[in-house]
């Protein structure tokens, strides 16, 4: 029993700590982005695109997808592959069905950096 912990111990401290690492930095962008410390170019273009794609999903308005208004001229509706290539933001506009707020893209940012340690370690391999 104790030989089978002691095997299994960096393995449960990676898991612990990613997700430490996950709800910690999840709560502190939370927090920083409803405290007015987020900027428009930091979150509100990526959420635009999102949400713009999740509401072509909704309503089946397909010309809505990764669209968004343009930053630098006027304030008309371009493709947001005109300014960047983003094809990456369409698929999580299906993660705005549980909650279509910029709060969502803060938390699956912090699950996906949380995941990198995984990724680094030596667990990788075996899977």
């Amino acid at each position: 029993m104790i030989r089978s912990l002691r095997s299994r111990l960096p393995f449960l401290i990676l898991i612990v700590a990613m997700t430490a690492f996950g709800v910690y930095f999840s709560l502190f962008t939370i927090l920083r982005y409803q405290k007015l410390y987020a900027h428009y170019f930091d979150l509100g273009i990526m959420h635009q695109t999102v949400f713009n794609t999740y509401k072509a999903l909704q309503t089946g308005d397909m010309s809505r997808v990764l669209e968004m208004t343009d930053p630098h001229t006027t304030l008309d509706q371009v493709k947001r592959m005109s300014v960047h290539n983003d094809m990456f933001l369409a698929l999580l506009s299906p993660a705005f069905f549980i909650h279509s707020g910029p709060e969502t893209l803060l938390v699956i940012q912090a699950i996906g950096v949380a995941l990198g340690a995984f990724c680094v370690s030596d667990y990788s391999d075996r899977f």
